[in-house]
């Protein structure tokens, strides 16, 4: 279950896709030099195996490289184009321990890289805007991809 990212989220969705309980998929995570509370590992792990059952099929997707045909679905609208992509950012809120998920869309010309837009998420909730908020961001996973496609209604 070998990853590069240091985020317990991906680590977490790769557990699920894998069949592994939370614990193994912890002990393969820390095994790899990550560090997390067990406490927020196994709410992290309850979030990512809730989105998955909740969206069969979705998080099926790889998590790099560019959507294949197959998965974009078409989003009609009265004038946009061009592609929705979708990501859910994970987040601990330091006051209750809930682990959050947020979702960020981000809209482009072109077919994008999931790598790229999950980064571009993670970007945009920084450490510093995750201070702000009282949250530490335990990672992104791409969740979907949306062809805008006018309608001229």
């Amino acid at each position: 279950m070998a990853t590069d990212s240091p985020y317990p989220a991906t680590w977490a969705l790769q557990g699920v896709e894998s069949g592994l309980s939370a614990r193994a998929a912890l002990s393969a995570y820390r095994e790899a030099g990550g560090h997390v509370a067990d406490s927020t590992w196994f709410r992290t792990y309850a979030e990512v195996a809730a989105n998955v059952s909740a969206r069969e099929g979705l998080f099926s997707e790889p998590q790099e490289g560019t959507p294949y045909a197959s998965e974009i679905q078409q989003w009609e609208t009265i004038k946009a184009e061009g592609y929705a992509h979708q990501v859910e950012v994970l987040a601990r809120d330091r006051r209750t321990g809930e682990v959050i998920s947020i979702p960020y869309t981000m809209m482009s010309r072109e077919l994008m890289d999931r790598t790229d837009v999950i980064n571009h998420a993670l970007q945009v909730y920084s450490d510093e805007n995750a201070k702000k908020y009282e949250q530490q961001i335990l990672g992104a996973v791409y969740t979907g991809t949306y062809s805008a496609v006018a309608s001229g209604v």
